[in-house]
């Protein structure tokens, strides 16, 4: 991935096979992954994509995509209504501010915009949360520093994986660039 990452146009198959990609990592977190690490210590695929979107798509389809991921992670979670919705919105809408000030076409750039982006990702659910009194709650339990280790490994865990998947996702939008050339 030497080349810079560019917002290119969307078809709608690259649409679907994102949406149907997105769909998998919101099954993998809510359910496969609990059942391999109760503590949910895992890296965040969904963010990494909103992420991806957000340096490689156009807007508008990026934040419909964002949007419909942040319902579908609403729904799976059963937490607040719209926090994840919010939440991806916002991230998608930081990372195309980024865009624009800096090429994360390296690897490097890409771990640390995504750790930056992850930590405010989970800031911000905290900040969400602490309107419903959750996170004072935990603070006062005794496990509240094994949740927050959790949190930072899994943070962590996103950024360092990134590079992977951004690779993965520009192979997708590559082989869609090379069917549409072959049609015309």
């Amino acid at each position: 991935m030497e080349t810079q990452l560019r917002a290119q146009s969307l078809s709608l198959t690259e649409a679907l096979v994102y949406f149907f990609l997105g769909f998998a990592f919101l099954i993998l977190e809510t359910t496969a992954w609990t059942w391999v690490d109760p503590d949910y210590c895992r890296p965040n695929f969904i963010l990494i994509l909103i992420v991806y979107f957000g340096l490689a798509v156009p807007i508008i389809p990026g934040s419909i995509l964002s949007v419909l991921f942040g319902l579908l992670t609403d729904v799976a979670t059963g937490g607040p209504l719209a926090m994840f919705t919010l939440n991806y919105l916002a991230i998608f809408g930081v990372t195309i501010f980024m865009r624009q000030k800096l090429d994360p076409a390296a690897s490097l750039y890409q771990i640390l915009v995504v750790l930056f982006l992850a930590a405010l990702s989970q800031v911000m659910i905290w900040g969400f949360l602490s309107l419903y009194g959750w996170p004072f709650r935990l603070i006062l339990e005794a496990s509240s520093a094994h949740y927050f280790i959790t949190q930072a490994v899994s943070v962590l865990l996103t950024a360092l994986l990134s590079p992977l998947f951004f690779r993965f996702f520009e192979r997708i939008r590559s082989s869609a660039d090379q069917r549409t050339g072959e049609t015309a």
